[in-house]
């Protein structure tokens, strides 16, 4: 019985030539390399960087097309599974694109069309968006960040893609902490040695980004792909059901041996996501950490296994304090910086309720994707002396470019994503920690995404679509992934 299962698991395997193992390899290391570039030139939030990503992620796609073809079977299941979401996405993207246009009907068009066509004395082709080339732009990125989702979703069907993805991640992310941590030890920063700016937040780590923010949301995304691979490597290495001495004997030779690579690469990322000072991105991070624990959890429940995940559960929070505690200031300090509200904190009332009264002004067709610096002095009560160009909450803000009914076709679109990646959880046997990853990766940036713009940043953006991706690549049925190798 033995061989005849072990024959018809082979002709499951899809048979591919030289030019298609190519192509996938290729199409592979690209997206590493894409990984690795992306945070270097300011989070690629500068038009000639993202000009150059959105062209690396259509190469990739170009390299990948052979052996997407070549595992037509695999590709065609996993397009069905993302067929609802993924049709509400672009369904979004055309609308965006339509707002930007002048063919839309004339009442549709935003009021500032009618006065500049007073102003010169003649008619000017209007569009619902105030500024239709930044609209474009928009589309573009956006539209680049679906297809590098798709893109590691399809390769991650393999789980030695879905791993190697991790490991370029972590060791990524981990290098740009390092990075971050020495240009905060030389009391300088990124964007001081190549524009020449005072560093903005001081001796804040911000990496290769110029905002802290934005540096503690891709940070905390990469500690949770570091964890992932901390606790993979662990898994069969540290003996919990013989008693304490042997776990923690166990454990110690985990850490000092095999697992000593992940470990350090978790402690350097939490440590440069701690001394980034970011209230925002600390807070997201542990609800990040508290869904992939409550998911451990719930799976350890049905094993009868819930002590030793509770015990886990709260090393890893003795941990988190400690290094808390151990970066500079403190306890009453520290927490009275997570909680305070001074400062740039008092402006997000008023760009916030600037975002909802251009919301109620256009409730359906929106004012454009990306047009918020447009739109900002129009709404707002009161008059800053300095450019307003993000709302600090891209729920408002997205749902001001595009109205209402877009926004939550494209909100209902990553829910059905998400559900997917829990029922895989739920449903699956092994490899879990991808699926998990991307939903404490989903709940990290929708929390901080109240506070802040981060996903307005190509590089988290980008990072947070290939998570995601990995998680659907690694959570359907077991039976299914076994043919994908």
């Amino acid at each position: 019985m033995a061989p005849s299962k072990v024959s018809r698991r082979s002709s499951a395997v899809p048979e591919t030539g030289p030019l298609e193992r190519a192509s996938e390899k290729a199409a592979l290391w690209l997206l590493i390399a894409i990984l690795g570039w992306m945070q270097f030139p300011f989070g690629s939030n500068r038009p000639w960087a993202w000009s150059f990503l959105v062209t690396l992620i259509a190469l990739d796609w170009a390299l990948w097309i052979p052996a997407g073809l070549a595992d037509g079977t695999a590709v065609a299941r996993l397009a069905r599974r993302l067929a609802i979401p993924g049709l509400l996405m672009v369904a979004v993207l055309v609308w965006a694109w339509m707002q930007s246009m002048s063919f839309t009907p004339a009442p549709w068009h935003a009021d500032i069309w009618t006065f500049i066509s007073c102003a010169l004395g003649k008619p000017v082709p209007g569009a619902v968006s105030f500024n239709p080339f930044a609209t474009q732009t928009e589309v573009m990125k956006l539209a680049s960040y679906l297809a590098i989702g798709w893109l590691a979703a399809a390769l991650s069907l393999r789980h030695e893609n879905a791993r190697l993805l991790f490991v370029a991640i972590v060791a990524t992310a981990t290098a740009y902490a390092a990075y971050g941590i020495a240009l905060s030890a030389l009391h300088t920063s990124q964007i001081t040695l190549f524009e020449g700016i005072p560093p903005p937040y001081e001796r804040d780590v911000s990496g290769g980004f110029v905002a802290k923010n934005s540096f503690a949301t891709f940070t905390g995304m990469a500690f949770l792909a570091s964890l992932t691979l901390l606790v993979e490597a662990g898994q069969h290495r540290i003996v919990a059901m013989r008693g304490w001495r042997t776990h923690v004997r166990t454990l110690v030779q985990f850490a000092t041996g095999k697992g000593a690579g992940w470990l350090i690469a978790s402690l350097v990322l939490l440590a440069a996501l701690i001394a980034s000072d970011s209230r925002a991105g600390l807070i997201a991070t542990l609800v990040g950490l508290m869904g992939i624990f409550a998911l451990s959890l719930s799976i350890a429940a049905r094993r009868g296994e819930t002590r030793w995940t509770l015990i886990g559960g709260g090393a890893a929070a003795v941990l988190i304090f400690a290094l808390f505690l151990a970066s500079g200031q403190s306890v009453q300090s520290r927490f009275e910086r997570l909680i305070e509200t001074r400062g740039a904190g008092e402006m997000r009332p008023l760009m916030w309720d600037a975002a909802a009264r251009a919301i109620a002004d256009h409730p359906y067709t929106g004012t454009g994707l990306g047009t918020y610096p447009d739109v900002f002095n129009l709404y707002a009560k009161t008059f800053v002396p300095f450019v307003v160009d993000r709302a600090h909450n891209d729920y408002l803000e997205f749902t001001m470019g595009v109205g209402i009914p877009a926004a939550v076709l494209w909100d209902f679109a990553l829910l059905i994503i998400v559900v997917q990646c829990v029922s895989g959880i739920l449903k699956r046997h092994r490899r879990r920690s991808y699926a998990m990853t991307a939903v404490g990766a989903t709940l990290l940036v929708g929390f901080h995404s109240i506070f802040d713009f981060s996903l307005q940043m190509p590089a988290v953006a980008v990072l947070f679509a290939v998570l995601l991706g990995i998680g659907i690549g690694q959570s359907q049925p077991t039976r299914e992934s076994a043919t994908q190798g």
